[in-house]
């Protein structure tokens, strides 16, 4: 049907023929089967010339003759508008081709009789041949052929090509196009990250500011400690003062008790010595009762002698008494035994005193002993004697003087059992109340030793805390020059305390040992109070800190899910709008093209009635001999005017054709498949209105030239009017002449009424270039607003990369913090090491001081003075060693501290570069801006006036969690000041990317710029309304007023005006942001700077690190030397303990 209507009015006779020998397949054939049904079924060609020139001498001769003799050409639809050539592929570069290459492509189409052709068209068969005139002598060969179908189908082809040509060149525009996004997409991400760079500077510089105020915080509190430390010393000083007075009462206390127990033990010695004394009183006794017993039992002999020396010993009476004598020996006997016993056991005991240490006097028992085996002995030899000479009043005698001794030896016995029983139980009391004493002393002292130690090690450790934190703060505010004093008065003040130490005596060393003791016991409850204190605020900022942490991730997580959900809602509501205002306008395409065909339609009326006038035009030819010259005349301005209508035509159709296919270009590349598809049909459907409307054209043009045809013949019948024999009548050619007369006046009615038809379709062209020019400006601002939703959609894009390089930045720094932690526990655990090992060094001083104590106790009982002297000096040294361990180990805090603030400060450097950059941001630019800016600039002081309120809340380390927010805030902030700069120039957007703009910018941006944005919004929105309300109610008529268009063209005048001074004032931003940018560039470069230095720092930092570790090693080789000079120095005070020992076991 396509086919049909387009080639209706050129050939009407021949379609339905082409229609009827061809196959149909479903109402659609093949473009090479249409065109072979119309070269077959067409006219046949005139004679063809066998060279260019007869051509065209033929040509020239079938020309027309104008009145002044020249030949007129018909304006042709093969006109050389285009300049191509034939066989382009086979071009050597110079315009020239090979004969051979030719004549194969030619064979290769099916053509046989290729070299003939070639001699007909006078080119030669050798060398090569120029294209260009190839061409040329092809389209005059199609010209001078009077078959329209070969010239439909010749400008078909040149359409088809002009058209190819147009969109190779709309494709090296897009790609020029294309060249200069991506240049403008280099520059924007050089600029993105030149705000990078500057956000980084602010942020660290706020970072350093937040840092400084921790200092400040960590200085009030460090000094509040101070102040609350001191009141503790003193509280503890008073405490210890009254233990200490305590103790010394409990001391004298025992003082008393040794000194009544050793006069108890001088009491029971002088005892003994007496007891010892009487025992050898006793013994003397015994000796003399011994020896007077010998007496009277010679003597008791000699009277048995005397008195049984004459009896007989076999007698009666003798055996009488011998039997008396040997029960008396037994009883004698008997009391000697028990005797003896007895005396055996005060031996036993006078050994057991010997033992202990008493004074051993030599016995007498085996004298004695002797003395009664003697006699026992010399019984037998005297009974035999002295049995005769017995008498009765000896007998008596002995018996008197055996009970006196039995008396006496009773007495003595009884005597001796009860003073060795007393003496007995006072020993075992004495004893059992010594050891007992004894006891209880030594687990006083030990209980009171262990208290005192463990008081000592903590009061130490505290100790050396405090003088750490106060050095810290010393060396914050004083400088080297005062530092190498305090080192020197140091030096010199230990050289005089070493020198005063080896004056003074033994008597301040113990009274200093004393104090010291008495301060390390005072310290040590104070530490052990500040320790549990420590312990339990440490406890609280740890809970403290988790909960914040815990809180913190929840609140995170919540705020990237929230973020997500409306990336996705916003993502589907910019597809569906997108979406809707797509199909928006495809409908309006089709309605243009429901407009397009119906003014088609129109045109195709107004072309049947232009052929029906012609039709009459020829009928009456005949009358218009008299008016030929005025028609002449009149013909050329008329033709003058289809030219120019035609030319406007063209121009406007060719400006709708780049305008539709830039469109359909930009919609093709941004939209999915199935768009493409629509816009591929789209396209075809205009390319084919377009080949109509030209169509139509080369109708309009094929008509003109009938017209001048038939002009030109009615001058010939003029002519041969002219030539007749004058014989004629007069009145006849009245007639005649004035029956044309008649008729070119209806000719020229007709052409009056041509012409204002003409004139209609002017207007009508220029409404429609208007309504396509208003078309095009509506959607350039589609377009705009579209680059203006991808824009916003690069930035949302750009700015989710720059939190995510935030979140690894803060992951990084969070890393760093970490291993600092980590490293800052290593060194205090080796620090709580070394103070350990300390108060161990300390325990076994005091360990190595009452030793030596004893020691002077043993040496001042023995007189060993030199041993005494040795000891002292080796304490001596042991204190020197231990002092200058104490000041390396200050010297070491000092140093830790110090890279302790060297990090501090570092870390406070990316808050102050935070700072710096919300002061680099352009703040000049409107007032709606500056005060945008201003209640930025004081929602972004209440955040760090919170923050810091945290952190004086939760401790120096919490705070540092609240710099993810201040990483995220000026983000969003820079983007709400680009955002308002964007809105203030650009033309109006979306309402609905003004609500999200307006939610991502809820805490800085401020309702009163909302609303006016929204106002502009609004009228932009009414403002569209109206110029489409224009165009669908402006009626397609062909009287249209031209004030109407001159008003028109005046509105878009002004609206040019306005657009151009928009651009000025934009061309003016963009400097001032230009001159804006280079400042930031120079900013960015001291920030680079600043960056290199921090790495410098750190370098340096790692270097001290290094430095303290080595130190740290050194400390405990000579902590190692220092256990080894202790272990040799308690052997040397074992041997002197065993050579004490000695000594008193010498003495005694």
């Amino acid at each position: 049907m396509k086919l049909a209507r387009c080639c209706h009015l050129l050939f009407p006779s021949l379609i339905f023929l082409v229609f009827r020998n061809l196959d149909h397949n479903n109402g659609t054939m093949s473009i090479e089967d249409f065109f072979y049904g119309l070269f077959k079924i067409g006219k046949p060609l005139p004679p063809s010339a066998s060279t260019p020139y007869r051509q065209l001498k033929r040509h020239l001769s079938m020309q027309a003759f104008d009145e002044s003799g020249r030949r007129t050409t018909p304006p042709s639809a093969m006109t050389s508008t285009i300049s191509f050539r034939v066989f382009s592929s086979l071009d050597d570069g110079m315009g020239y081709a090979e004969v051979e290459q030719i004549l194969d492509t030619w064979q290769e189409q099916g053509i046989e009789n290729s070299q003939e052709i070639l001699k007909a068209l006078d080119f030669s068969l050798d060398g090569k041949i120029n294209l260009a005139e190839l061409t040329f002598a092809l389209e005059n060969e199609l010209v001078i052929a009077k078959n329209g179908i070969y010239q439909a189908a010749l400008a078909a082809f040149k359409m088809e090509i002009r058209h190819l040509i147009e969109r190779a060149d709309l494709v090296l525009r897009e790609k020029d196009k294309l060249r200069l996004d991506l240049e403008k997409v280099e520059k924007r991400a050089s600029l993105m990250a030149t705000e990078v760079d500057d956000h980084h500077a602010a942020i660290e510089r706020q970072n350093e500011y937040n840092l400084s105020k921790l200092d400040e915080e960590y200085k009030d509190r460090v000094a509040a400690l101070k102040t609350e430390f001191q009141k503790d010393c003193e509280r503890i000083h008073e405490q210890a003062s009254k233990q200490r007075a305590e103790l010394e009462q409990e001391i004298e206390k025992m003082k008393t008790e040794e000194n009544y127990l050793q006069d108890r033990l001088a009491l029971t010695l002088k005892e003994n010595s007496r007891l010892e004394h009487e025992l050898l009183e006793t013994g003397e006794k015994l000796v003399k009762y011994e020896n007077m017993m010998s007496k009277l039992q010679n003597n008791w002999e000699n009277v048995l002698t005397d008195k049984f020396g004459d009896l007989d010993p076999g007698s009666v009476e003798f055996f009488l008494q011998e039997e008396q004598l040997s029960q008396m020996k037994k009883k004698y006997e008997q009391q000697c035994r028990e005797l003896q016993d007895h005396i055996d056991e005060l031996q036993s005991q006078l050994e057991e005193y010997q033992i202990q240490g008493r004074i051993i006097r030599p016995s007498l028992q085996n004298s004695l002993y002797e003395e009664l085996n003697d006699g026992g002995m010399q019984e037998p030899a005297s009974e035999d004697c002295s049995r005769l000479n017995m008498s009765i009043e000896a007998e008596i005698i002995i018996e008197q003087l055996k009970d006196q001794l039995h008396q006496d030896i009773y007495n003595l016995q009884q005597e001796l059992e009860n003073t060795v029983c007393h003496y007995e139980k006072q020993l075992e009391e004495t004893k059992t109340n010594y050891e007992e004493g004894q006891e209880n002393l030594q687990e006083k002292y030990c209980q009171e030793r262990q208290v005192l130690e463990e008081q000592i090690g903590c009061l130490q450790i505290q100790i050396s805390e405090l003088q750490g934190q106060l050095e810290s703060l010393r060396q914050a505010n004083s400088q080297q020059n005062v530092e190498g004093d305090s080192l020197q008065m140091c030096m010199d003040e230990k050289a005089s305390l070493i020198e005063c130490l080896k004056i003074d005596h033994e008597r301040e060393l113990q009274a200093k040992l004393k104090e010291a003791e008495e301060n390390f016991s005072h310290e040590k409850e104070e530490l052990i109070q500040s320790k549990a204190w420590l312990e339990e605020r440490m406890r609280t900022l740890a809970q403290a800190i988790q909960e914040e942490k815990i809180e913190l991730e929840n609140g995170f997580h919540e705020k990237l899910l929230r973020l997500m959900e409306k990336h996705t809602l916003e993502m589907e509501q910019l597809q569906q709008e997108l979406l809707r205002e797509h199909q928006r306008e495809l409908q309006e395409q089709k309605q243009k093209t429901e407009t397009v065909l119906k003014e088609k339609m129109a045109l195709q009326k107004i072309a049947e009635s232009l052929k029906k006038q012609v039709s009459e035009l020829k009928a009456r030819n005949q009358q218009l001999e008299l008016e030929n010259a005025e028609l002449g005349h009149r013909k050329s301005p008329n033709q003058a005017d289809v030219q120019d209508s035609n030319q406007q035509f063209m121009k406007t159709f060719r400006q709708k054709e780049n305008e539709a296919r830039k469109y359909m270009s930009e919609e093709w590349e941004r939209e999915n498949s199935q768009l493409k598809e629509e816009l591929e049909n789209s396209i075809i459907q205009s390319s084919s209105l377009v080949s109509s409307l030209e169509t139509e054209l080369a109708q309009l043009r094929i008509q003109v030239h009938g017209l001048e045809q038939e002009n030109h013949f009615l001058k010939e019948e003029l002519e041969n009017v002219k030539q007749l024999p004058s014989c004629l009548d007069l009145s006849e050619l009245e007639n005649e002449i004035s029956s044309v007369i008649i008729k070119n006046e209806k000719l020229l009615k007709e052409k009056e009424a041509l012409s204002e038809e003409l004139n209609r379709y002017i207007e009508k062209a220029t409404k429609v270039a208007f309504l396509e020019s208003l078309t095009a400006s509506l959607r350039e601002e589609n377009s705009s607003l579209e680059h203006q939703n991808q824009h916003l959609k690069a930035q949302m894009a750009v700015s989710q990369d720059k939190i995510q390089n935030f979140d690894d930045i803060m992951q990084n720094v969070s890393l760093q913090v970490s291993r600092l932690k980590s490293d800052l526990r290593v060194t205090q655990q080796e620090k709580e090491n070394l103070k350990q090992e300390v108060t161990s060094l300390n325990k076994q001083l005091q360990m190595a001081n009452e030793k030596s104590r004893f020691l002077e106790a043993a040496v001042h009982s023995s007189g060993i003075q030199n041993q005494q002297k040795l000891c002292w000096g080796e304490l001596e040294l042991i204190k020197q060693e231990q002092q200058l361990l104490r000041q390396e180990n200050e010297q070491w805090q000092r140093e830790f501290q110090g890279a302790k603030s060297e990090l501090s400060h570092s870390r406070e450097k990316p808050l102050v570069w935070v700072v710096n950059l919300l002061s680099c941001l352009p703040l000049d630019q409107k007032a709606q801006e500056l005060r945008m800016t201003s209640y930025c600039e004081s929602t972004f002081e209440f955040f760090l006036t919170d923050l810091d309120a945290q952190m004086m809340r939760r401790g120096s380390w919490s705070g540092l969690q609240g710099i993810s927010f201040i990483f995220s805030y000026p983000s969003s902030l820079i983007q709400l000041l680009h955002s308002n700069s964007s809105m203030m120039l650009s033309p109006p957007q979306h309402p609905r990317e003004l609500q999200e703009i307006q939610q991502q910018g809820c805490p800085v941006v401020p309702s009163e710029q909302y609303q006016q944005l929204q106002h502009q919004f609004l009228q932009a929105e009414r403002r569209c309304q109206r110029l489409q309300e224009e165009l669908e109610n402006r009626p397609l008529e062909t009287n249209m007023p031209q004030g109407g268009y001159e008003q028109l063209l005046q509105t878009m005048e002004k609206r040019m005006m306005d657009v151009e001074q928009q651009l000025r004032l934009v061309k003016q931003l963009l400097q001032d942001k230009v001159n804006q940018l280079k400042e930031q560039l120079v900013r960015n470069t001291k920030a680079d700077e600043m960056v290199k230095d921090l790495y410098v720092e750190n370098a340096q930092l790692l270097k001290a690190l290094e430095m303290t570790e080595r130190r740290q090693k050194m400390e405990e080789k000579k902590n190692y030397l220092l256990e080894e000079k202790i272990a040799n120095l308690g052997r040397i005070i074992k041997n002197l303990t065993s050579n004490v020992g000695s000594s008193a076991q010498l003495g005694s």
